[in-house]
C-alpha cells in the first residue's frame, strides 16, 4: 500500500480505489490511513457478489474466522504494525 500511494503521489493522482471482500472494509481503510494518509484517498468497495452475514456472521465458523481476523488485524494497526508478517 504504502508504494501504491508513493507511486500516485509521484504522478498527481489524486485517488485509488480498492475493491476487497466485505469483512475486510475496514480493516483496509484503517491500513491505507495508516500507511499512506489521507493524500491519496482511497475509496474502498467491496465485492457484491461475495456472500457475507453481517447480521449473522458468528453462526458460521468461516465467516466468524473471518471476522475475528479483521479484529486482530484492525488492533494490529492501531498499534503501530508491532506484528509484522514473516519475511
Amino acid at each position: 500500500m504504502a508504494r501504491i500511494g508513493r507511486e500516485l503521489r509521484q504522478r498527481g493522482g489524486a485517488q485509488v480505489i480498492l475493491v476487497t471482500s466485505r469483512p475486510h472494509t475496514r480493516r483496509l481503510r484503517s491500513t491505507w490511513r495508516a500507511l499512506v494518509g489521507d493524500t491519496p484517498a482511497a475509496v474502498v468497495r467491496f465485492a457484491t457478489e461475495e456472500p457475507y452475514d453481517a447480521a449473522g456472521w458468528w453462526r458460521h465458523p468461516p465467516e466468524a474466522l473471518a471476522v475475528s481476523r479483521e479484529v486482530f488485524g484492525l488492533l494490529n494497526v492501531w498499534a503501530g504494525f508491532p506484528v509484522r508478517d514473516a519475511p
